[in-house]
């Protein structure tokens, strides 16, 4: 491309960089073709010395070898070269041979190139008849280039005429065909429209019985998680609600009776699990009742520009002896300047059933962070705990109230299911976000999206 550019020296960089190249591949069946193309562009480069050291190195590969091409490149730039320093003999030797074959393969614009230079060889050798002969080839040749440029004039200007022939002949077919359709078209447009007409009706008729099936289906799967949920929730009230009545029962017996014993150690242990047992029947109770408002639509909702840190702090203060009780550490990283739009009642539950869910799978000497940042118009509340973890397949349905999907927590405490269910829900009606990423072996964290201000 540079050689056809005449920007000779990029041209010499890729030609040399393109021989240096073939080691790497193991081969120097390139390297003639190359050096023959370097030595071409020395040449028009008018740098003769680099001309002729490409031609030493052309004679390690023995140019006698060359095919026909090559050779004939070969000896073409020999003589270019030989031209150029003025040696005539040279040409006369090296060009010969081109011209012969330019002339007999009927390349005639080469042909006259080579003709021209060896008829002003000979000349200023004194050789007056061989110059002749060139002198009358060039002109028979250019004679030959003049006539072959007049037949392929003659040839365009028949390539026209049976083009424009041929256009007239596909415009009379076009009108008659035209006419023809036009005659078609009254036809087919009164078919098409009764067609139209009753395609319209059968796509009415199907649309409205897809519709209908639609509607019927989904009232069927609202109505089935609406059977699912209840079911759960008498679930929750006979036996989550149930056992720590029980667990109440006769408790002033049992602690006369082990005072009576002396027995303090056990007495400790019975009031620390009386104590997780009330907090347990507390945090339910609220759950469900606060479960039973978001269902009537009754939740109320008074969102106000809160001080987001005092909010937590007063939220996590009932959970210390529950920290205690696991040696878990509770750290914080939240602004103390931070100001949120919410409910206050709301974001004190959610955030109430997010530090219960972390305490009760926090193994014991674990830790659990609240921290957060603002970022594009609301603050983006984390709770993480060092947990195992959630299973990619459990994070889907995480929030949603099923039979079945609650498990123990590390130190053996029970759930219910309705704590995260109740937090996602409360998270729609406070206008915000609630997710939750996991990775096996890594804690999850909860994220809370809360808006800055009124929107």
């Amino acid at each position: 491309m540079y050689h056809g550019l005449k920007e000779y020296d990029s041209a010499a960089v890729y030609i040399t960089e393109a021989i240096s190249r073939l080691d790497e591949f193991g081969t120097q069946r390139y390297a003639p073709n190359f050096l023959l193309q370097l030595g071409q562009v020395y040449v028009n480069a008018g740098k003769l010395e680099r001309a002729e050291e490409t031609v030493r190195q052309l004679g390690a590969y023995q140019p006698s070898t060359f095919g026909g091409r090559d050779f004939l490149s070969y000896s073409r730039l020999q003589g270019v070269i030989s031209e150029a320093k003025g040696d005539h003999q040279g040409v006369i030797k090296y060009l010969s041979p081109s011209y012969k074959d330019y002339r007999k393969n009927r390349i005639y614009r080469e042909a006259e190139k080579d003709a021209l230079t060896l008829m002003n060889a000979h000349k200023a050798l004194g050789q007056t008849d061989e110059a002749l002969y060139y002198a009358e080839a060039i002109h028979e040749l250019r004679d030959t280039l003049d006539q072959s440029k007049d037949l392929e004039r003659l040839a365009e200007q028949r390539k026209d005429f049976e083009f424009q022939l041929e256009k007239q002949k596909l415009e009379v077919e076009q009108a008659k065909e035209a006419a023809i359709l036009k005659a078609q078209a009254t036809q087919n447009l009164i078919l098409a429209i009764g067609g139209l007409l009753l395609a319209v009706l059968a796509f009415g008729f199907f649309w409205y019985t897809r519709r209908k099936n639609q509607t019927i289906e989904l009232q069927n799967q609202q109505l089935q998680q609406l059977n699912e949920t209840k079911d759960r929730l008498f679930a929750i009230i006979g036996h989550d609600l149930r056992k720590p009545a029980i667990a109440f029962r006769g408790i002033t017996k049992k602690v006369n009776y082990l005072l009576r014993k002396k027995d303090f150690s056990t007495l400790e242990k019975l009031g620390a699990e009386i104590e997780q047992d009330a907090a347990g029947l507390s945090q339910l109770t609220e759950n469900l009742l606060n479960w039973a408002l978001t269902q009537r639509d009754v939740m109320p909702y008074q969102p106000t520009q809160l001080k987001l840190l005092p909010l937590l702090e007063d939220t996590a203060a009932p959970f210390q002896t529950a920290l205690q009780n696991k040696h878990l550490d509770l750290e914080w990283a939240i602004p103390e300047d931070t100001v949120i739009f919410s409910d206050a009642n709301a974001l004190s539950t959610i955030v109430r059933n997010l530090l219960d869910n972390a305490i009760k799978f926090t193994p014991e000497g674990g830790r659990i962070t609240l921290e957060g940042t603002s970022d594009e118009g609301f603050f983006r509340l984390k709770v993480r705990d060092t947990g195992a973890g959630i299973p990619p397949e459990q994070l889907k349905e995480l929030f949603l109230l099923k039979k079945g999907r609650t498990q123990p927590g590390t130190a053996g405490e029970k759930g219910s299911g309705l704590g995260l269910h109740l937090a996602h829900e409360l998270s729609k009606l406070n206008q915000s976000t609630l997710g939750v990423s996991s990775n096996i072996g890594k804690g999850p964290i909860f994220t809370l999206s809360l808006p800055l201000k009124a929107t």
